[in-house]
């Protein structure tokens, strides 16, 4: 597990909360409005929740969660989360400096921002989680991966436009289901960047 990474691929732990498994299927499983199944062959079955919200249509925003199961075992082979996010602030938004920091972690610039006023953005962010069965009957995840293209729009005043992309991928190299011990929390340090002249 790497304790320290490149600024420009950033997985905050708090995104894979949106792949539990357990909130869905405890929370939402009497809701069957959200819930649909998109294909099965293969000897796959694939369902798919689906949340959406709208609040004022300044924020719209919709969640797909995709689960794809053996049709046979009903074990989870692939989890997918797809999200996509409209944003649009009437007299935009001045960021806070915490607000800030956040954005500076994703800028890939040299000059910091030290300030923005968001009025518009658009962000699209898949979760790709894969499992394998274990010699032990338990199903672990054997890869993860993100991706995400996003852009924020300033007032016009600003005249400023930040596209976002991040992707990163985990493999799991080996499994270790006895006397495992928490990781130590250590706090992230951003990664001096040089910018290399492409010919």
């Amino acid at each position: 597990m790497a304790l320290e990474m490149d600024s420009g691929v950033v997985v905050h732990q708090a995104l894979w909360a949106i792949a539990d498994v357990h909130y869905d299927f405890v929370s939402e499983m009497n809701d069957l409005r959200h819930w649909t199944v998109l294909r099965e062959n293969e000897g796959e079955t694939v369902l798919t929740y689906t949340e959406k919200k709208n609040f004022l249509g300044i924020v719209v925003y919709e969640i797909l969660r995709h689960y794809i199961v053996d049709s046979e075992t009903f074990r989870i082979r692939r989890f997918v989360v797809e999200g996509t996010m409209d944003v649009s602030i009437p007299f935009g938004h001045k960021l806070k400096p915490d607000e800030l920091a956040m954005l500076n972690l994703l800028n890939v610039d040299e000059q910091a921002i030290d300030k923005f006023r968001v009025k518009s953005g658009h962000g699209r962010v898949v979760l790709n989680t894969i499992y394998r069965m274990h010699p032990d009957g338990h199903l672990y995840p054997q890869e993860r991966s993100m991706l995400t293209d996003a852009v924020l729009n300033s007032t016009k005043r600003q005249n400023q436009t930040i596209p976002i992309h991040i992707k990163g991928t985990q493999h799991v190299s080996s499994v270790q289901t006895k006397g495992v011990v928490p990781l130590p929390y250590r706090p992230s340090r951003r990664v001096p960047r040089e910018i290399v002249p492409v010919y």
